[in-house]
């Protein structure tokens, strides 16, 4: 059986700070965390993982201090972006679809959870945000969807 010791001490913050970064690595999802503001600007990223970075093609460095809104453009869907902001003002959690926008401006479909970091008393301190790349999965769905064609055979 494991002793105490064998676990990081929940009052050493730079343990702490290590375990959650290795946590978020691990997990292997594209995880965003922003601060709570909602109103324009917009949430300003206060943490991305690498596998954020590896499916945006930002780095993190550029990731953190911009806001989410980087990732939108011409056909993300504004009445899931509608839907995303009533969630949230309920404090609540949120999961879609929508279409997102690399550094290198092509596009991917995105499938997303947040969830509200609360305080004791019940104020947003943070969004936390598990993103996943549903792009491929998609398009084979929609594949086995279609129809079968067949040749027309030669009269």
């Amino acid at each position: 059986m494991p002793s105490t010791t064998d676990c990081p001490p929940a009052a050493d913050p730079l343990m702490e700070r290590d375990f959650f970064k290795q946590a978020m690595e691990a997990c292997g999802d594209a995880v965003l965390i922003t601060a709570p503001a909602l109103d324009p600007p917009g949430p300003v990223i206060l943490f991305a993982n690498s596998a954020m970075a590896s499916l945006t093609g930002y780095s993190v460095n550029e990731l953190v201090g911009a806001t989410p809104r980087l990732l939108q453009g011409p056909a993300t869907d504004r009445a899931i972006l509608e839907e995303l902001k009533i969630a949230l003002r309920e404090k609540g959690s949120f999961a879609a679809q929508t279409v997102n926008y690399r550094k290198d401006g092509s596009s991917y479909i995105v499938e997303w959870v947040i969830n509200p970091l609360l305080d004791d008393a019940g104020t947003v301190k943070a969004w936390v945000s598990v993103q996943r790349d549903v792009t491929i999965r998609l398009e084979e769905q929609k594949a086995r969807e279609r129809p079968q064609q067949r040749p027309i055979a030669d009269a």
